[in-house]
């Protein structure tokens, strides 16, 4: 004889849900505050501005708007129409029992009134905004590291690259001493030709 498993709701009865808690809109930038710039200041006080790389998308440059995906758990009405058991976990469906497209909802986040589902709703937004902030804080902590890093790497390219500047005009400054020795060395050497051609000339038409 096979154990019935006690489900917490009928099916057909109307019910509170808390909902799938998430909707996208777009926001300003909290990295640059719309600004599309991102101010780094380095231990020894140097400022640097930098285009912001947390409202940049793709190749565009950056907009000062973000799209963020917002935790907002809200009360709405839900009608079980079918209903699986998976262990000691038990799930509900809006859909008839063949369809499979629609996401289940676990009876946990199911309420007989709206009073239970409200309370539950703020419980979920309250750690949904701890665990946003928490987030928030580790990314832009982990964005500021990413900007200073560039700031020294960029520094750092500047002034080799400055060095290497350098070189190359000193060794261009060499090469151009060098070739207008040698066209003064020409030039002599050809206006001692001439001067040697009119004297030899000229010791002819003396004879």
């Amino acid at each position: 004889m096979s154990a019935s498993i006690p489900i917490p709701f009928p099916l057909g009865e109307s019910l509170w849900w808390t909902g799938y808690g998430s909707r996208e809109e777009w926001v300003t930038c909290e990295e640059c505050q719309g600004t599309c710039a991102s101010v780094v200041v380095l231990a020894n006080g140097e400022t640097y501005s930098l285009a912001c790389e947390a409202c940049v998308s793709g190749y565009d440059p950056p907009r000062g708007i973000v799209k963020k995906t917002v935790r907002d758990f809200r009360p709405q009405t839900f009608i079980p129409k079918r209903v699986e058991v998976r262990g000691d976990e038990i799930s509900y469906g809006a859909g008839p029992p063949n369809e499979s497209c629609l996401s289940p909802v676990e009876a946990s986040k199911l309420f007989s009134s709206l009073e239970e589902c409200v309370e539950a709703c703020v419980k979920l937004n309250e750690q949904s905004a701890i665990e946003e902030e928490k987030w928030r804080l580790n990314n832009l902590k982990h964005k500021k590291r990413d900007l200073a890093f560039s700031v020294h790497y960029w520094r750092g390219q500047a002034k080799r690259h400055r060095k290497d500047l350098e070189y190359a005009e000193a060794r261009l400054h060499v090469c151009i001493e060098r070739e207008k020795r040698a066209k003064e060395a020409i030039d002599s050497k050809r206006e001692k030709k001439i001067e040697a051609h009119g004297l030899a000339a000229g010791a002819d038409d003396g004879k």
